[in-house]
């Protein structure tokens, strides 16, 4: 979740890795603020399964699909 503050548009520019082959990994760790949102994990955690598991509770398991013609504007 992304919280603003203000009236003024705003751009998220994300950029990174999932921490593969790097020292130490991803941490997820408790936010208070997050919390407030509902959000946050509730223990500090290195395991995505944990902090997303919430998250991922009402979605349908994922499955492979091929892509089909039309799915995609032909220009933007």
């Amino acid at each position: 979740m992304i919280v603003g503050a203000g009236d003024e548009p705003a751009v998220v520019v994300a950029v990174g890795a999932r921490g593969r082959g790097v020292a130490g990994g991803v941490v997820y760790t408790v936010s208070e603020l997050a919390a407030r949102h509902g959000v946050s994990v509730k223990r500090e955690t290195t395991s995505s399964a944990e902090a997303y598991k919430k998250a991922h509770a009402g979605l349908p398991r994922s499955r492979w699909v091929e892509y089909r013609p039309g799915w995609l504007p032909k220009s933007l």
